[in-house]
């Protein structure tokens, strides 16, 4: 072989020169021409090759061995510690290995020394090769994602997507008295996205600026709370890690923190209201800041307690102190309104101070207050009449006759009227009469959910054909639409929560389960989806939490109770299958059906079949006994 072998037989170089010198040379004069020059020319070593060889352990497994050893020696000699001048010499004879995977973890450890000494080819190389790319330490690409923003939105992108169609945690959002607290939070603080986020940005505020804008821009776009939502938590998350270069460069983390603890425990008191207060007494409106705020406080999880909040300060005003209550009141629900109107803030780029709608307090806050007043008035009034009846049994299995005017509610029915159209186009309004409607439902309360329910039912009939179609253009319609499903889902929550299960007594007396579910769950699947998907959710709960308790009986329900659940049960799934065919053949008042609304549903159907136990009996969910469900899965996955 004439040419001048390589410093090294490495990578393209190496291949290359082995490739001409056996074009034109003997293979196996190459091969020994190679083993003499590139061996490793250490004492006893070239007398030990032919007795390995002997033995079968070829030069390529001892050279490996050898390549390992060295491998760990300098990656120790790295971690020690080398001078700049040591680094610099010994990054500039290995950054042109990066591609070879045998050698890469060397230039690799020195980079993560000192990310900014990578040269431009180099961020190249690693660009092109995701492999590669994968391989680099965080350091390495928090500096490649600073020098290269494509490079990060990238990265971010698909993580923001994974976020907002995660459906635990869409789930997470709609409740509306969250009856786990710890695993909401923790489902938050832990989620993928988070915790990837956190370990790529860390203390490098440029990223985490990048990522708000990200956030920004996204909300701005869909008006989606789930951004607001992430920037909340991601900020909470770098507070939890106590990572002070974010959080004490981000205005909102005092704002931030705050609500955190107002959410865990599930109250503002003076104290939380008074930091929030002296906080946005800091800040001037009119500056991006408020923008900030504004997408803080759009966050689905600040918006349940601003408007658990404000139904407390209707429902329970302090008699001692009237202008308190009042003040607290105003600013709440200014901030609620605050939050509401962030995307048209950002849209506009006018950051203005938001007032409070005074008719809304004055109009529609009054009336509830009252309406709160006449239910505890006619409960108390109840329970004075009829001291004999258990306390559980009073409102819900008495039937009013006569002289007992009122006592169905009917002294609170033209008030309800009266709030009947601010809730179908308010969402402040809804929100409330939503935490309104739940505490009287937590409270078994049958008069006052026999009025309030149809105010829901009207508002699904006035939106027919709407529920399933993307219009981002109603922002307002589609915020009340979101509430809407928020409420549906919290309803069957509530009924299901382990704490306080109120399943027993609706599935024991027919008058609460005849309310409560055939006459609006079940009704309001007709024309939701969404609906239909929270009947199949009730069923598939009871009747596998009827099969847990089925031995002991703990939940107080008879053996005879139990056999009609089961009836009950069979019933909800035949009639909600029923009128969910309509929404497979054409959707929601005519409207397509999301094809993901689609397979959730025939999901939900199938885990319910699933689930039946025989210990049902006659009433157990099979295909031949349930014609309705039958047809509606045959339709669902397109069988004949």
């Amino acid at each position: 072989m004439s040419d001048a072998p390589q410093d090294y037989l490495i990578a393209a170089a190496g291949r290359e020169y082995i490739r001409q010198a056996l074009s034109v040379n003997d293979p196996k004069s190459v091969i020994s021409e190679v083993q003499s020059k590139y061996s490793l020319h250490q004492p006893f070593v070239n007398e030990a090759y032919p007795m390995l060889e002997t033995s079968g352990c070829p030069r390529r497994v001892v050279n490996t061995a050898c390549l390992d050893a060295l491998k760990k020696e300098v990656l120790a000699k790295i971690d020690a510690g080398l001078s700049d001048e040591q680094h610099a010499r010994m990054l500039v004879s290995t950054l042109p290995y990066l591609q070879v995977v045998q050698l890469r973890q060397v230039p690799l450890a020195l980079l993560r020394i000192k990310p900014e000494s990578i040269t431009k080819d180099a961020m190249h190389a690693i660009m092109d090769d995701p492999e590669l790319f994968e391989e680099c330490p965080i350091a390495v690409k928090r500096h490649m994602w600073t020098v290269e923003p494509s490079l990060f939105y990238a990265f971010v992108a698909p993580l923001l997507d994974a976020y907002r169609q995660d459906g635990e945690m869409k789930d997470a959002a709609r409740e509306l008295r969250p009856t786990n607290l710890a695993a909401t939070i923790a489902l938050r603080r832990n989620h993928p996205t988070i915790r990837t986020l956190v370990e790529a940005i860390y203390d490098n505020l440029p990223l985490y600026n990048a990522v708000l804008g990200i956030l920004r821009q996204g909300f701005l776009k869909s008006g989606d709370p789930m951004y607001c939502t992430l920037r909340f938590d991601l900020l909470m998350k770098m507070h939890e890690s106590d990572i002070r270069a974010i959080i004490t460069k981000d205005p909102c983390h005092q704002l931030v923190w705050f609500l955190d603890a107002c959410y865990r425990n599930q109250v503002m008191d003076e104290r939380r209201l008074s930091d929030m207060q002296g906080y946005l007494a800091t800040v001037s409106p009119g500056g991006p800041v408020y923008g900030e705020i504004g997408m803080v406080l759009y966050s689905d999880f600040v918006t349940q307690i601003f408007s658990l909040q404000l139904f407390n300060n209707i429902a329970h005003p302090d008699s001692a102190k009237p202008h308190k209550t009042e003040h607290s009141l105003r600013w709440v629900a200014t901030r609620l309104k605050h939050g509401m109107l962030a995307q048209k803030m950002l849209e506009t780029r006018v950051f203005e101070e938001v007032e409070y709608d005074r008719n809304l307090v004055r109009g529609f806050m009054s009336t509830l207050r009252r309406i709160v007043a006449s239910d505890t008035r006619r409960n108390r009034d109840l329970h004075h009449r009829y001291p004999d009846q258990p306390t559980d049994l009073v409102g819900f299995d008495y039937h009013p006759q006569g002289d007992d005017q009122g006592a169905d509610g009917s002294d609170t029915l033209p008030l309800i009227e009266e709030l009947n159209q601010t809730v179908a186009v308010d969402e402040v309004a809804i929100r409330i009469f939503s935490q309104y409607t739940l505490d009287r439902l937590l409270r078994l309360d049958l008069p006052a959910l026999t009025q309030a329910l149809p105010v829901y039912s009207l508002y699904l009939a006035s939106t027919a054909g709407d529920i399933n179609v993307d219009k981002s253009s109603d922002r307002v319609g589609a915020a009340i639409r979101s509430v809407w499903e928020a409420f549906i889902q919290s309803f069957v929550s509530c009924i299901i929560a382990d704490l306080r299960p109120l399943y027993v007594p609706i599935l024991k007396y027919g008058r609460l389960h005849e309310i409560l579910i055939d006459r609006f769950l079940v009704a309001s699947a007709e024309t939701s989806p969404f609906a239909l998907r929270q009947v199949f959710r009730l069923c598939t709960y009871l009747q596998s939490h009827l099969l847990s308790a089925h031995s002991n009986l703990s939940d107080g329900l008879s053996s005879e109770h139990r056999t009609d659940a089961f009836r009950l049960i069979a019933e909800w799934a035949e009639d909600a299958c029923r009128v969910g065919l309509g929404h497979l053949a054409s959707g929601a008042g005519g409207a397509p059906l999301l094809p993901e609304v689609r397979a959730e549903l025939v999901a939900a159907a199938q885990t319910l079949v699933q689930k039946s136990p025989p210990a049902a009996g006659a009433h157990q969910l099979t295909l031949r006994s349930c014609p309705h469900v039958k047809a509606f899965l045959d339709a669902g996955t397109g069988q004949p």
